[in-house]
């Protein structure tokens, strides 16, 4: 079984040797290393042509600046492995990763694995939530885990992604929300294992951190929500009730997104998430769901206090 790696780089010359080491030290050997130059301005790719010079499994592409997905599926079309890894270049691997997805790989369409979130230096700020079932799983299992959206927390089979052609939103952001739901969907065999194999460095002026972003981030969120609500209503011969639970997170996903903007913007959004009847989309499987969704229809202000205890 071979690992194709697919690592975007753009202005992280800091990070960028933990991470490409965290690979190189594997104890499973049989991987491909795709690094994508997003046309970075700092001196990533002296770093990068270090690695491509001691390791031929290391390979280099250089591209116009595009943004991260458009990075993640240029070097897409250089895989030549059976499984599929998304590594940001920030952060990094622990060295049994490889060797621990192999051992329960056996034709799952995904595998999800668990992370550790660390400081700069590498320290332990907290682990994620252990998932409650352990090994084959359903997407009722795989939705409920704590950082669901990552695409850097999955290993994808190949032929599986190849199939679906799955792609990534070019020019948005959150575009991990955009497509990891539609992929568990999907995916027919699933395994959750409850392995601590990623490490997510929380840094300083990332895309995720910046606070102009939040307006953008919340308006991408809502851009993806409209892409998945379509795509999923178009799809068939996908079981109903994965469908709905799909549909309720997602629109619980763009709810609390309007948390982290002020005042005046918020009301703005949740005008928009209104038009949309997005309380419509919520489950009302339990007597407490169905007294939620009432309330939502009623009040989304009312909603967002009760539900996300804001």
């Amino acid at each position: 079984m071979k690992f194709s790696i697919v690592i975007p780089v753009y202005n992280v010359e800091k990070y960028l040797r933990k991470c490409l080491d965290s690979v190189l030290n594997q104890t499973y050997r049989d991987f491909e290393v795709i690094i994508v130059n997003d046309e970075s301005p700092d001196n990533s790719q002296s770093i990068i042509d270090e690695y491509v010079k001691k390791d031929d499994r290391f390979k280099c592409y250089n591209k116009k600046n595009g943004g991260l997905s458009d990075a993640r599926n240029f070097g897409l079309q250089y895989i030549t492995g059976d499984y599929l890894i998304f590594l940001d270049s920030d952060d990094y691997i622990e060295k049994d990763l490889l060797i621990e997805i192999s051992r329960v790989a056996n034709g799952y369409d995904i595998i999800k694995y668990n992370l550790k979130l660390v400081d700069e230096d590498g320290k332990l700020i907290r682990k994620a939530k252990s998932f409650s079932k352990n090994g084959k799983s359903s997407f009722k299992d795989l939705i409920n885990v704590e950082f669901f959206q990552p695409a850097w927390s999955y290993a994808y089979n190949i032929e599986y992604w190849k199939e679906n052609n799955f792609k990534y939103e070019v020019g948005r952001i959150h575009e991990d929300f955009g497509l990891t739901p539609l992929c568990a969907l999907l995916a027919k065999k699933i395994y959750l294992l409850n392995y601590y194999g990623y490490n997510y460095v929380q840094r300083t002026g990332s895309i995720m951190n910046g606070a102009t972003k939040t307006k953008k981030r919340a308006y991408d969120i809502l851009y993806h929500f409209d892409n998945l609500n379509s795509k999923l209503n178009s799809l068939k011969n996908i079981n109903e009730e994965n469908k709905k639970i799909c549909l309720s997170f997602i629109a619980n996903s763009v709810i609390y997104i309007s948390t982290l903007l002020n005042k005046e913007e918020r009301q703005l959004y949740l005008q928009e998430l209104k038009k949309r009847k997005i309380s419509n989309y919520l489950l009302d499987d339990t007597f407490e769901r169905k007294i939620k969704k009432i309330l939502a229809k009623i009040s989304l202000e009312g909603y967002i206090k009760v539900r996300f205890n804001i």
